[in-house]
């Protein structure tokens, strides 16, 4: 999930996940915000109830490869692939746990 700490529908989409966070134990999560954001983390962590886990991954983009390999106009973004890493779906805004819940494995 591409994600601005400050967004509020971020902050939103991201408690959704770990109040469902069973749900997502067969798969890899991760969030990434770029680097200019990485003084708000903290605050995002306290925000969206986040609970690290050896498949939920926070990070920022040092390298700005965000910008130059992916399109997105809204955040926060979730971009979806599957097993042999190709992307399969992409949803932004505010999304629900129904629309994640097909893509689960």
């Amino acid at each position: 999930m591409m994600f601005k700490p400050t967004c509020g529908h971020c902050v939103d989409v991201a408690k959704m996940i770990m109040a469902n966070k069973s749900l997502f134990e067969d798969n890899t999560v991760m969030f990434m915000a770029s680097s200019e954001m990485m003084q708000y983390i903290p605050r995002f962590m306290g925000e969206s109830d986040w609970e690290s886990g050896p498949n939920f991954i926070l990070g920022v983009d040092d390298a700005h490869a965000v910008d130059e390999l992916y399109n997105y106009a809204t955040l926060p973004q979730i971009n979806i692939y599957n097993p042999e890493h190709k992307l399969i779906k992409i949803l932004g805004g505010d999304v629900q746990i129904e629309e994640l819940r097909e893509y689960l494995k």
